[in-house]
């Protein structure tokens, strides 16, 4: 049969808090939701869409310390194709919008993307089941005249990105690295040059599986290098250097 209906959720919910020494007021604490579901499959290769909420705060002191500050929302459309793990080619669009705050340089940026991804692993679930585990990502971002309402803000040309998990019950070590290529921009009399910018982010979790579902507490830090400081609170990806970032996560799959 070529083709056949294919009904597989996967989602994240996590959630957590900035702590560090010269900790920007910009991070106080971020959370995230994803819901991925795997609609029909045709000669092995599955489609499936996928939908993102990623809210960031600010702390203004007291007694405000949570201030939504940015927020982002993800669509992305995919095939994904079982080659040892998961083969994954997919299209993401994602806007970042301002909340309640007065006009940034950008206000909103929207930013569509394509990502080819490989990853051992073929559910986020299986990542703690997996003694060893590794994904590698790239995505490229049109960045042309003709089409430049794709892209507003040239943050983003080229982004690759490794990940490796190590699991032994309870504990999960993981080491996620990546490079990001943005082009030079020049907007309401600011100049942006090119950037290019490496990021490495470790962490460890304390995880319980049960029926397809895990809880967990992890620790994360932030290991970043960039060109220009002045671009950390508005570019989407780029993080303050040296902050650690504890959270709570749930993971499930049915």
């Amino acid at each position: 049969m070529l083709f056949i209906l294919s009904f597989h959720v996967y989602g994240t919910l996590w959630g957590g808090v900035f702590a560090g020494p010269d900790k920007p007021p910009e991070y106080s604490s971020e959370a995230w939701m994803d819901l991925e579901v795997y609609l029909f499959e045709i000669k092995q290769t599955t489609f499936y869409v996928k939908y993102i909420s990623f809210l960031e705060m600010k702390d203004q002191g007291p007694p405000i310390y949570f201030d939504p500050f940015w927020s982002t929302y993800h669509i992305i459309t995919g095939l994904e194709r079982k080659w040892h793990g998961g083969l994954k080619f997919y299209f993401d669009h994602f806007c970042r919008h301002v909340i309640d705050q007065p006009d940034t340089l950008f206000g909103k940026a929207v930013f569509n993307g394509f990502f080819l991804e490989w990853s051992s692993a073929t559910s986020p679930v299986e990542k703690y089941s997996k003694k060893k585990s590794f994904s590698f990502t790239y995505a490229f971002f049109p960045q042309t005249d003709i089409i430049s309402y794709l892209n507003s803000t040239p943050f983003f040309r080229h982004v690759l990105e490794g990940e490796i998990t190590f699991s032994h019950s309870p504990l999960l070590f993981k080491l996620r690295a990546g490079y990001i290529r943005s082009m030079e921009i020049e907007k309401r009399g600011r100049y942006y040059p090119p950037g290019h910018h490496w990021y490495f982010y470790p962490e460890i979790e304390i995880f319980k599986v049960e029926n397809g579902k895990c809880l967990s507490f992890f620790l994360r830090y932030y290991l970043i290098m960039h060109r220009d400081k002045s671009l950390i609170i508005e570019h989407p990806a780029i993080k303050p250097q040296g902050l650690f970032f504890p959270g709570l996560k749930f993971t499930f799959s049915f």
